[in-house]
């Protein structure tokens, strides 16, 4: 069905022979306003860990930036493995945290040649800790 026009469906009569009630406006917030100033900004890189394969620790760009959420996409992969997160994942490392770097990929190289810069690293908020891999003593393995 091409669903109803703007005058033929009218919320009040909706709601009363639905017995609901409508949602109050304060549950609504304007995605616009930012609560705090957010260090990331679209564009910079940092590591990210995939979640679907959470040995590998990938280079990554910041996509869009929401209040004080940022998404993380990594670079050269399609955006279903994108995902959303805040400066305290443990989840997400500035540049430079995986050591050492796979088929000698150089930070600063990649950085200058795309143009982009590093998230600072006192944007992460969270206790860095050293990844290690469940079956061994090894480090995560990192990919470019």
């Amino acid at each position: 069905s091409a669903g109803l026009s703007d005058t033929e469906f009218n919320w009040q009569e909706y709601l009363q022979s639905s017995g609901s009630s409508a949602a109050p406006p304060a549950l609504f917030t304007c995605r616009t306003a930012v609560s705090t100033h957010l260090p990331f900004q679209v564009g910079m890189k940092l590591e990210a860990v995939d979640k679907k394969n959470p040995g590998l620790v990938c280079v990554a760009s910041v996509a869009d930036v929401i209040n004080d959420h940022f998404l993380v996409h990594f670079d050269n992969w399609d955006d279903t493995y994108d995902y959303w997160c805040d400066s305290s994942s443990p989840y997400i490392h500035p540049v430079g945290w995986c050591h050492p770097n796979p088929e000698n990929f150089v930070w600063e190289d990649y950085l200058q040649e795309t143009g982009s810069t590093a998230a600072p690293s006192s944007a992460f908020t969270l206790v860095r800790v050293r990844m290690l891999s469940k079956s061994s003593n090894q480090d995560a393995s990192c990919d470019v």
